[in-house]
């Protein structure tokens, strides 16, 4: 099992309240920001199953970072824990 911490801006983390609620709504079924961050990734891993070219998935991960306008720096914690900083 590996723990995963994410620190997101307060703007997207309503937002993704808000998104869930209205799924939750429209399927009369519970949906909340674990399981769309479930949905993400999962299909992220398959996306990356079916097309496992890691110069590509790196190039796709490094121009979404690029277009939200912010740097970042991946910083070494322990041999198993990174920090990634982002600067404006």
């Amino acid at each position: 099992m590996i723990l995963l911490s994410i620190e997101v801006p307060l703007n997207s983390y309503l937002s993704a309240e808000v998104f869930c609620e209205d799924i939750q709504d429209i399927t009369e079924t519970p949906f909340d920001q674990r399981d769309l961050l479930t949905l993400l990734y999962e299909d992220f891993l398959y996306e990356a199953k079916i097309n496992p070219d890691l110069k590509k998935i790196f190039k796709v991960l490094t121009r979404l970072e690029h277009e939200s306008g912010k740097t970042a720096v991946l910083e070494k914690k322990t041999d198993s824990i990174f920090k990634l900083i982002h600067k404006e």
